[in-house]
């Protein structure tokens, strides 16, 4: 059956604003907190064993000063590899939200409405994968710049090389994608009904600093639990073969990710899977706060400029 002119018209618009609203979302997000995600890839990858006492936190802690005070120029360094992960933030953004919406009103009702996150984990991650192991590579400085991260990684490893840590990352976005969205929608019935004072309040009609708070609390909810698998896919994105590099590129020799998680453990300590803890809180509960509340507003001013 053919739909209505009116009826098309309306579904293009929605689909626009969608990805209008997400491209702006991870654009700002990347930029404004890619030093974070330097001080994080950095503390996942370094493989020494960590002094007993003093906890995650100090530990991280520690470690962000020691690599601040390494660098000359710390601010130019920790914004290595910002422009792959911008650049890979706007397919990224097309496929995210519109995928997790599409996912959402397909199964809406039905015992499969939690597979939504499933879905939305597993295509972002096909589109993702190869520019953060570009990025990675970057921040951990085993390459001067991203044509010569692509060919070192053609070279060396051949096509599939620029997917590694690619079932890392699937099962990282699946397991904090359903956490994630789940979370985020609870979230929204209960702030729309403390806030709004109804229980068929519309959690649209939040404003940005509640949605804001939205995102800070879901991406805090989410973060700890997920950090063991993030470390692993760090070092499988960035791990090289046969000995270390002249860039200073380990040889993990991880096959995956429970055995990555298991080498950890066993060489480092149970409590270095946490490691890089703290910039991910950070990352994850601010970048949440960032992402949901520009998505939010784009969509807001989308509608008032096209619809």
């Amino acid at each position: 059956m053919q739909l209505p002119n009116p009826l098309l018209s309306l579904m293009t618009a929605h689909s626009a604003e969608i990805i209008f609203a997400s491209c702006c979302a991870e654009v700002v997000q990347k930029s404004v907190l890619h030093p974070i995600d330097s001080l994080k890839t950095r503390m996942q990858y370094n493989a020494k064993k960590r002094p007993s006492g003093g906890g995650v936190v100090l530990g991280d802690l520690k470690d962000a000063w020691r690599i601040v005070q390494m660098e000359k120029q710390p601010v130019r360094s920790l914004y290595r590899g910002l422009v792959p992960s911008v650049v890979g933030s706007v397919p990224t953004a097309i496929v995210y939200m519109p995928t997790y919406e599409a996912s959402k009103a397909m199964l809406s009702g039905t015992c499969l409405a939690p597979l939504a996150g499933v879905v939305t984990g597993c295509v972002s991650a096909c589109v993702r994968v190869p520019t953060s192991v570009v990025k990675s590579r970057l921040q951990l400085k085993l390459h001067d710049n991203s044509a010569a991260v692509v060919r070192s990684i053609l070279k060396n490893e051949g096509p599939l090389g620029l997917f590694a840590g690619f079932r890392a990352t699937v099962a990282l976005d699946v397991f904090y994608a359903v956490i994630q969205f789940a979370v985020l929608e609870r979230l929204r019935q209960v702030f729309a009904l403390l806030v709004l004072g109804s229980a068929g309040g519309n959690p649209s009609e939040l404003g940005p600093a509640w949605n804001a708070a939205i995102g800070f609390l879901t991406g805090a909810v989410t973060a700890a639990a997920t950090e063991p698998v993030d470390v692993v896919r760090t070092r499988l994105m960035a791990q090289v073969k046969g000995g270390a590099s002249k860039g200073g590129g380990i040889a993990f020799g991880y096959t995956g990710v429970v055995d990555g998680i298991y080498q950890v453990a066993k060489s480092e300590g149970v409590g270095s899977l946490w490691k890089g803890l703290l910039p991910r809180l950070i990352l994850k509960s601010l970048g949440s706060s960032v992402w949901y509340a520009v998505y939010m507003g784009a969509r807001g001013v989308f509608q008032q400029a096209f619809i």
